[in-house]
């Protein structure tokens, strides 16, 4: 037990007569010290073409740069999701690409790539569609594109689905075997797909200033800050000393770490909380916008981000005293629904989890409709939890610590007894 009253997971436990050294060596999973804790380079970054459709991909959009086609990057509402596609935009607009983009809204679309979205892109001659954190649990909306002349190219990292999606190019390190790292994020896919393409058009010396953009959802998403995730993090930390990002710089300098050490600590509750608080507020393109912007514009939208910060910090005290009223202390899970906003339902969930050590499901009410977050801790899989129960569910997604779903109101009731003992 902690001095904050939580219990210990322990990953590995120490052999009689084995050195503390050796076994936090081995609770970490480190096999080799001196790698580990050396600076890392670039060149400690694992070859992007060992992914399957790489290379089908950079030329593809190698093709569409030169045609002058038009290319959406369309992003997860997230940091993960937002840092991601900012990064592929640098890239794209630096290599002479004609560039849009979409974000989902967090309130009124829902997580995934939407049909509406789908036929608006066609409608306006849209030839290559990428995604960022997001795409692999979408088939039926990949499908639509690809029959209405749309080449998709997924960059994903999240569960995979029982049916993977036909798209023109899959980038996702669980179907890429000769990829010898599998816990990249969202942005770190993303990342990896500029990298190559950078590395193709003899542009090499634009990979390190994306780093630092890389690092921001790879932190934020909570992924192992193991192998290749803890190379980009540190790699990213450093970059960002020199940002060449005006809107990156406003809001270390609005949230007051400008000049200071960077750390994974600056990611987390600095820079991250006032990029998702557009998406959980308003729209997720003040942040998107931010990372893109330059000069004035920079400096205007960052303040922006400061002003919803502040209104979802206001917001959040108010809904967790309403749900922590709720709760039940007798069962094994939290499970609370409430007339809240899905835009803070994680953070909600992800608090209750970690002051009460049970995982949390927390639900917006919507009428007829419940949309949910779940926040986990190691030995509970929300996805698993959500795929016994998937009956009842209108759709689910996520990792194994964080989900999200959607249920019809009527099934609120027996989702709670099913989920409890499950």
């Amino acid at each position: 037990m902690s001095i904050l009253k939580k219990t210990w997971q322990l990953t590995y436990e120490r052999k009689p007569n084995e050195s503390l050294w050796s076994a936090l060596l081995k609770a970490r999973k480190i096999g080799n010290p001196g790698e580990f804790f050396s600076s890392p380079v670039l060149e400690d970054l694992h070859d992007p073409f060992l992914f399957d459709d790489m290379q089908k991909a950079v030329e593809r959009l190698q093709k569409a740069i030169h045609g002058h086609e038009r290319i959406v990057v369309y992003g997860d509402y997230d940091v993960d999701g937002l840092s991601g596609a900012a990064l592929l935009i640098h890239t794209l607009r630096m290599l002479g690409g004609e560039v849009s983009y979409r974000i989902p809204h967090r309130r009124e679309d829902g997580y995934g790539l939407h049909q509406k979205y789908v036929e608006e892109l066609a409608r306006e001659k849209t030839n290559v569609l990428i995604t960022v954190d997001l795409g692999i649990s979408c088939a039926t909306e990949i499908a639509l594109a690809e029959s209405l002349g749309i080449d998709v190219i997924i960059t994903d990292h999240h569960t995979l689905p029982g049916k993977i999606p036909d798209a023109f190019a899959t980038l996702h390190p669980l179907l890429a075997p000769s990829y010898p790292f599998e816990h990249l994020s969202g942005s770190g896919v993303a990342f990896k797909l500029a990298s190559a393409l950078l590395k193709s058009t003899k542009n090499e010396d634009f990979i390190p200033l994306l780093t630092d953009l890389a690092s921001l959802g790879t932190v934020a998403d909570c992924v192992p800050l193991v192998g290749e995730n803890r190379t980009i993090v540190k790699l990213g930390l450093e970059q960002m000393k020199r940002s060449k990002w005006d809107g990156l710089r406003a809001i270390l300098k609005n949230a007051g770490a400008w000049g200071r050490e960077f750390s994974t600590h600056t990611i987390g509750f600095q820079i991250g909380p006032r990029l998702n608080a557009s998406g959980r507020i308003e729209s997720p393109y003040w942040s998107l916008q931010t990372l893109l912007a330059e000069g004035d514009s920079a400096l205007e939208k960052s303040a922006k981000l400061e002003e919803l910060n502040h209104r979802r910090q206001q917001m959040m005290e108010t809904i967790m005293e309403e749900a922590e009223a709720a709760l039940d202390h007798t069962q094994p899970l939290i499970i609370i629904a409430g007339p809240w906003t899905s835009g803070v339902v994680g953070l909600v969930a992800g608090r209750l989890q970690e002051k009460y050590g049970k995982p949390a499901f927390i639900l917006e009410d919507r009428g007829e409709e419940l949309i949910g977050s779940a926040r986990s801790l190691p030995g509970f899989h929300c996805v698993h939890a959500l795929k016994s129960i998937k009956d009842l569910l209108l759709k689910f997604g996520g990792h194994e610590q964080a989900a999200g779903f959607h249920l019809k109101k009527e099934h609120y009731a027996e989702f709670q007894t099913r989920l409890q003992t499950h």
